[in-house]
């Protein structure tokens, strides 16, 4: 993540790609997304993609680490995932 400032606006760039690895094989190696879209109730925004794979269990996720229900309705968002190609889930 790299966080800076532009005349007065905050930036934070996070990379939306990774790495999946697997602390038994130290040659795999694998892109995955890094972020997801996160659905909760009447709340949502993104969060960190946790890489699972490595036990044969689909992925988890983090807690929101960027909210959007105080400024965006619920379809915005859902657009707004689809256009940036980010997987959506919802609890």
């Amino acid at each position: 993540m790299k966080i800076t400032k532009r005349k007065t606006n905050l930036l934070i760039s996070i990379p939306l790609t990774d790495m999946r690895s697997n602390p038994y094989d130290p040659e795999y190696s694998e892109p995955m997304d890094s972020l997801m879209g996160l659905i909760e109730d009447d709340k949502f925004g993104f969060c960190y993609r946790i890489d699972m794979s490595y036990k044969g269990k689909d992925d988890q996720w983090t807690d929101f680490i960027l909210r959007c229900d105080m400024d965006m309705e619920r379809e915005s968002f859902i657009g707004l995932c689809d256009r940036l190609g980010i997987q959506v889930v919802t609890c």
